[in-house]
């Protein structure tokens, strides 16, 4: 199983802000109607079992 997890932070850039937009932004382009869900070995990650997104934490 792989668990994909991730923190919205971006408070330690040295330079701009915007790094804690990146996990919505990576979540909407997965699921955009442009998106191929199959990898080059056929697996079908959108129906597939062995992944799950967990979700945002709280840096």
């Amino acid at each position: 199983m792989i668990s994909v997890t991730s923190i919205p932070y971006d408070n330690s850039s040295s330079f701009m802000r915007g790094p804690a937009l990146a996990p919505d932004a990576i979540r909407a382009a997965f699921h955009s109607d442009s998106s191929n869900y199959f990898t080059e070995s056929g697996v079908d990650l959108k129906n597939h079992s062995g992944w799950v997104d967990s979700g945002d934490i709280s840096p």
